[in-house]
């Protein structure tokens, strides 16, 4: 797959993530279709809301990329991903980067790999605005490095309760996957200038709007 192609499968998964409170968002609007503009306090922000990859092992009920689903799915390496924001933003099409994932098989590794885009990026003298997405199953340090690259880092609550959090997944675990997560945030950016946000999937846990 062509990076073309895997920036209009992967941008595709992550548009109605949310990257900031009250924000407005018009997904996919113009010509190009990975880039979101987004509307808060004002200002417009164009964005490259994109997934490393929609490849998952998690079995979550609403989502249209978990495990057994069959969809296309794709992936970038850090390196691709870096050059690609980096040619966007160069030819001025993008101010940003939204950066989320599916877990992969091992989401330690994806979530070095998100790290890995945005140090490059970083390395390369780009200050703009970050949001990284953490991942559950990814480690205390690699909290910190994303607290430490970002803007604004955050996790998905996809339901309120782990009896909800049951009707979706089998694999998650509220405590472990998430509320431990919500933690490491909080502690990784005080001190810093990065913010952080929650996510909350509303309806996720109802049977009846499930993604079949």
């Amino acid at each position: 797959m062509d990076t073309e192609a895997k920036l209009n499968t992967l941008g595709e998964g992550a548009v109605y993530d949310v990257t900031e409170p009250h924000e407005a968002v018009q997904p996919r609007v113009g010509a190009e279709e990975h880039i979101t503009r987004v509307a808060t306090h004002g200002c417009v922000t164009r964005l490259l809301k994109v997934l490393m990859t929609n490849v998952c092992h998690n079995d979550c009920g609403y989502c249209a990329f978990r495990a057994g689903k069959d969809c296309r799915r794709a992936g970038f390496t850090p390196e691709e991903l870096a050059a690609t924001f980096e040619d966007l933003h160069h030819r001025d099409m993008v101010d940003g980067l939204f950066l989320s994932s599916g877990l992969g098989d091992r989401p330690v590794k994806v979530m070095d790999d998100m790290l890995a885009a945005v140090e490059i990026v970083r390395r390369h003298g780009y200050e703009g605005y970050v949001h990284l997405k953490v991942l559950p199953g990814c480690e205390e340090s690699q909290v910190r490095r994303a607290a430490e690259l970002g803007d604004r880092i955050s996790i998905n609550l996809e339901a309120p309760t782990e009896k909800h959090l049951a009707r979706l997944s089998q694999a998650k675990n509220m405590r472990q996957d998430i509320l431990q997560r919500m933690q490491w945030i909080k502690k990784a950016i005080q001190g810093t200038r990065t913010d952080s946000a929650t996510q909350f999937v509303v309806g996720g846990a109802a049977r009846q709007i499930a993604i079949s």
